[in-house]
């Protein structure tokens, strides 16, 4: 893997079957999963065949984690993420990076919440130089899931992660908000970058 190149992690590599903690190597990174599994049953939110499936437990931390860093920083990140099934309510996603090698971490998003039946891109600014790697951590009501799903970042002083990331279903219609959350507008998904000053969106 040449890691000089834009971060982007599919997860349609590697191989976890069950919740046991574990280290997978996968298309991008190595990642250390806890309460964590790769999964493609029908249930899971996905792009492609597969995506990573964590289960809050009681008493037991559920945590994604990248086992080596990202060299040239992070501009821009991007993920995917909703709830695997409309009766896995009650559970939360944070976000945290480390720019010294997962000693200590800063927070990315905290307890986020999803809708039922939603699966969408999230996207963060974090413009940090050097070597990077993530934490993707759960919490909440035992035994409910999520999914998470297409993890990129660009490379830092880029200022153009959104144009880095893959186009899925070029003529699905989409709508178009700034991060503040505010709609642009509707366009199929390979032009709704088209003619945008440049900046940091949410495509969904």
């Amino acid at each position: 893997m040449d890691k000089k190149k834009a971060f982007f992690e599919t997860f349609e590599t590697g191989f976890k079957n069950s919740y046991t903690e574990g280290e997978v190597t996968c298309v991008a990174a190595q990642w250390r999963m806890a309460q964590t599994l790769i999964g493609n049953l029908a249930d899971d939110r996905k792009n492609g065949d597969w995506s990573v499936r964590m289960q809050a437990k009681s008493g037991v931390t559920t945590e994604l984690e990248m086992m080596e860093d990202k060299t040239e920083g992070c501009d821009s990140l991007w993920f995917y993420a909703g709830l695997n099934g409309e009766k896995d309510t009650g559970v939360k996603l944070s976000v945290d990076y480390s720019l010294d090698g997962g000693m200590t971490w800063l927070p990315v998003a905290k307890n986020l919440a999803f809708n039922k039946g939603e699966w969408k891109r999230y996207g963060y600014k974090l413009d940090v130089d050097g070597l990077v790697r993530l934490k993707f951590s759960v919490t909440g009501t035992s035994s409910k899931r999520i999914n998470v799903d297409d993890i990129q970042m660009s490379d830092y002083g880029t200022g153009d992660g959104v144009r880095q990331i893959r186009v899925e279903n070029p003529d699905e219609w989409v709508d178009v908000y700034t991060l503040g959350g505010i709609w642009v507008r509707k366009a199929k998904r390979k032009d709704a970058l088209k003619g945008l000053r440049p900046d940091y969106y949410i495509v969904k």
